[in-house]
């Protein structure tokens, strides 16, 4: 089954540590980078619950936290907004870049739509 995995640059950011990006073009999951990491599939999982994760693709930078791909709690948004000029710089975003929050999740193979878009360009 083919999916866009490979297209994306993903991430997952520890707040009190800073942001693990995948080698881009390995169409990991971030799941599987934690295990890549040595992390249990118990501890991936509380982790992916706890804090926010996201992609780079096409143009769009997208959030989101949990099993379910839900948008990010205020705590997680302000994590967010506090990596923000990390990511942009890392990623080499382009300052029209589209930021959401939360996933509409669907087949594997299907484009997700997000949910909420966000504002990160205040205070930069």
């Amino acid at each position: 089954m083919q999916h866009n995995h490979h297209l994306r640059h993903a991430f997952i950011i520890f707040p009190s540590v800073g942001i693990l990006f995948e080698k881009y073009g390995l169409g990991l999951g971030h799941n599987e980078m934690l295990r890549q990491l040595g992390f249990s599939l118990e501890q991936a999982s509380g982790i992916l619950e706890q804090v926010p994760r996201g992609y780079y693709m096409a143009g769009n930078l997208c959030f989101y936290q949990g099993k379910d791909f839900k948008p990010l709690t205020p705590e997680n948004e302000q994590i967010v907004r506090f990596f923000w000029p990390d990511l942009k710089q890392m990623l080499n975003l382009p300052d029209n870049v589209h930021v959401y929050s939360g996933m509409i999740v669907g087949k594997l193979e299907d484009h997700w739509m997000p949910m909420h878009q966000l504002n990160l360009k205040k205070g930069e």
